[in-house]
């Protein structure tokens, strides 16, 4: 589904720019599916959901650089790994090609070009929201907090901010 929203901002954006920046506006949000595709494929995989850097869940390492050490049988929770990257990978390119809107009518096929490669590039680094990657980095850190906290694991984002206020409370309170 989302895969499909890159062709219809295309003809959305089209629409909303003088006629004859009409096929600049398609061109780029296709250039961003293409090249998109190519650099998520290539380092964005790898750099989103491979092992991470020193452990602190922002970056991957290069170890899955094209898809490198993944058999078609290999599973991200219960789904296949494949299935699961050509999802996130969906996400990724709408999210450049949502950008071609705000340089309607003010940039150059090849400026937008180098834009969608190194942006795709530097923005791997973080980690997509929702991800088992994301939510097991929340976990931890809440963890960490909790024990800090209270001495005790934290389960859930509610609970970290309730011992929180308390910890602050009862520091107010002692003043």
């Amino acid at each position: 589904m989302v895969l499909l929203m890159t062709p219809g901002l295309a003809f959305f954006y089209g629409g909303m720019v003088r006629t004859k920046h009409i096929l600049m506006m398609i061109k780029m949000s296709f250039a961003a599916l293409a090249f998109g595709t190519l650099v998520w494929w290539v380092i964005g995989y790898s750099l989103a959901f491979g092992p991470d850097v020193g452990g602190a869940g922002l970056i991957g390492i290069l170890d899955h650089v094209l898809m490198h050490d993944i058999e078609l049988n290999t599973l991200t929770g219960h789904i296949p790994t494949y299935v699961y990257s050509t999802f996130q990978m969906g996400f990724a390119i709408i999210t450049v090609a949502l950008i071609s809107g705000s340089i309607a009518d003010r940039a150059t096929m090849k400026g937008w070009l180098v834009f969608v490669v190194g942006f795709r590039a530097e923005d791997e680094y973080d980690s997509v929201p929702g991800t088992d990657r994301e939510r097991a980095y929340d976990f931890q850190t809440a963890e960490r907090l909790g024990a800090l906290v209270s001495g005790k694991a934290v389960t859930s984002d509610d609970e970290l901010v309730r011992q929180i206020t308390k910890l602050l409370r009862a520091r107010e309170e002692s003043k």
